[in-house]
């Protein structure tokens, strides 16, 4: 389990060389608070951070938001600050709502509830994670039984202040102490162990070396790219294709068009190469498959029930069209003459 520093502007501008000699392999820094307050500390000690090669960056918002609009904007202005730096967020960017937060909500004469505070930092989440961060929340034992409903939270990282030596068995961050010392810096920090996983993310696939190349829409999200004979897709997942790209690899020769079959509205328009086929976000699942090509090619598709379909050749439909049931993946390659 790696240790992770947090830190604002309270512990001056940091020397993440001193930070990384005393085994420290991560930090998360307040990148502001409130409306779009920017911390005073916060660009300087990232670039310091980032230049030092910290293995995990991760950033965090202090929250004053009352209103769930509030905590909205909040995000918002989180956003413009740090987007920058979005390539180095590994840890992904936490809302901290907590004690200060509370009594600047009561004086403004709201006295926050479950349901409202829970709801402040789904939308806060909810946005950081629309605009690609990896979301989470900072919270406490006492806030966890009188402010979060956590079922409403599933899907992000949850970082608990937990002082002590009871490590939990839920949390992607702990942090377990306020009194942590680095050999060479001055002043206290806090101390954190990451017990979630964080991914490498494998590097994209050179195109050029397939023949054809292919991705596929599933639940609104685009998967990566495959070619020559590989499955875009899933397989007895219950998720349906919901669009379609094909472009030609390293052979340029190649020049497709295609089109779906989707429940509701049919047969689409022939899509050129590189073009989308389908629908992405109105949730109509695609049935069947058509490739048409200049070159002989071969393809079949995987639907719901019925699995992988016999190789179709240009102009022949692939899958389930008209049957009511889901395609769910396609494989593609070029055939021999």
């Amino acid at each position: 389990m790696e240790k992770i520093i947090d830190i604002s502007t309270w512990n001056n501008a940091v020397d993440f060389d001193k930070v990384k000699a005393s085994g420290i392999e991560g930090v998360i820094l307040r990148a502001g608070f409130g409306s779009g307050t920017l911390d005073n500390e916060f660009i300087g000690n990232i670039n310091r951070a980032i230049d030092a090669g910290m293995k995990y960056i991760g950033v965090y918002w202090f929250g004053y938001a009352y209103t769930v609009d509030m905590a909205l904007q909040e995000a918002i202005e989180c956003d413009k600050i740090i987007a920058k730096y979005k390539d180095w967020l590994n840890l992904g960017v936490y809302y901290d709502w907590e004690y200060d937060s509370e009594s600047y909500a009561k004086k403004h004469g709201v006295n926050p509830t479950m349901w409202l505070v829970t709801e402040m930092y789904k939308q806060f989440c909810y946005k950081m994670k629309d605009c690609g961060y990896e979301a989470g929340y900072y919270t406490n034992l006492d806030y966890l039984s009188r402010y979060i409903d956590e079922r409403e939270l599933k899907g992000y990282r949850k970082w608990l202040a937990c002082w002590g030596d009871d490590k939990p068995s839920d949390a992607f961050l702990w942090q377990y102490a306020e009194d942590g010392h680095i050999t060479g810096l001055a002043g206290d920090f806090d101390m954190n162990l990451l017990l979630g996983v964080i991914e490498e993310e494998e590097p994209e696939k050179d195109r050029t070396q397939y023949d054809i190349t292919y991705r596929v829409c599933v639940d609104d999200e685009w998967l990566d790219w495959v070619g020559d004979g590989e499955t875009a897709g899933t397989q007895g997942e219950s998720k349906a294709i919901e669009a379609i790209q094909i472009e030609g690899g390293y052979a340029k020769d190649i020049l497709a068009q295609y089109k779906l079959y989707l429940e509701t509205t049919g047969e689409t328009n022939l899509a050129k190469c590189g073009e989308v086929s389908g629908s992405v976000g109105l949730s109509r699942d695609a049935q069947a498959i058509l490739i048409e090509c200049n070159v002989p090619i071969k393809y079949r598709a995987y639907c719901q029930k019925k699995k992988w379909s016999k190789w179709m050749k240009n102009g022949e439909w692939a899958g389930a069209k008209g049957e009511g049931l889901r395609l769910e993946a396609v494989q593609i390659k070029k055939a021999s003459k």
